[in-house]
């Protein structure tokens, strides 16, 4: 099975095109199950987004906030926000989203529909909590889409503007509880992982990392745990093993090179971790892609 991925540019900007330029709405059904790290990695994207917990309790994080949403409940993700998800347990765990553009549900920014009805949502907060009734909706749209019968296009612009209409109309963003992250931790996990992600390759020390931020070393550790649950090692070691996998998949370097290029000191180290996040080994991998 070829486990999926969130593939970012240097700014953790999403790259895909959700949808079409005419009908820009896609919807994804994730199995945590089947994420490299086993979860969604942090990345931001230009449309909104509703996501439903289908199965198991999911914790996200959303700008400087961390939720965690129970079966059956959702949450609105603003354009451009930065996010991340991850099961409460690991690799346990299903969401159902949609990625869309506002301009499905009203295009002209002239109209008193734009200025009134989507502005006051695109400029309002990173999040807002779905309950009973926009899950009932996301679960139609769901089966809408799935069989996408004659004029599906009108039926998805109509349950997507009730639900809009409801994130309008409600007083409270905060239904639920959660936890306000510092935003100075957030964007020093950012630097540093932005870091993590050029340098991989080469040897690295904590107190190289905590540099990058201008922090000291048990500082830096404090962010990565309140921030992403892991040290920055553990995000370290897990980013080389996803760059092995593409390697081990695109590429005809041997095993030992693969290795060598992605900051392992061996096979037997890579293959190690590559035990413990991916459940086997390089050679594997690379037979089983072949």
């Amino acid at each position: 099975m070829q486990l999926e991925q969130t593939i970012v540019d240097e700014n953790f900007q999403e790259i895909k095109q959700h949808g079409t330029t005419e009908f820009p709405l896609a919807m994804y059904e994730d199995d945590f199950s089947r994420f490299e790290y086993g979860l969604i990695l942090w990345h931001w994207h230009e449309e909104v987004q509703f996501t439903l917990v289908l199965e198991g309790e999911v914790h996200i994080l959303i700008g400087n906030k961390e939720l965690i949403l129970a079966e059956g409940e959702g949450v609105f993700i603003n354009s451009k926000v930065l996010h991340q998800l991850q099961p409460q347990q690991k690799d346990k765990g299903k969401v159902l989203s949609f990625i869309l553009k506002s301009t499905i549900i009203e295009n002209d920014m002239l109209s008193d529909a734009y200025n009134h009805c989507i502005l006051p949502i695109l400029n309002g907060d990173d999040y807002r909590i779905l309950f009973t009734q926009e899950k009932r909706v996301l679960l139609q749209l769901q089966k809408i889409l799935q069989t996408r019968a004659v004029g599906y296009e009108l039926q998805v612009k109509m349950m997507i503007g009730t639900i809009w209409h409801a994130l309008l109309t409600r007083e409270s963003t905060e239904q639920l509880p959660s936890i306000r992250l510092n935003p100075r931790d957030v964007e020093r996990v950012k630097v540093c992982i932005g870091y993590i992600h050029q340098h991989y390759r080469n040897k690295m020390t904590l107190e190289e990392i905590a540099d990058i931020a201008h922090i000291s070393k048990s500082e830096l550790s404090r962010c990565f745990k309140k921030v992403l649950h892991q040290t920055p090692f553990e995000y370290l070691i897990r980013y080389r093993v996803l760059q092995a996998a593409q390697l081990l998949k695109g590429s005809q370097l041997s095993v030992t090179e693969i290795a060598l290029q992605t900051g392992f000191d061996s096979i037997s180290h890579m293959g190690r971790f590559f035990h413990k996040y991916m459940n086997q080994s390089p050679s594997q991998a690379r037979k089983f892609q072949s």
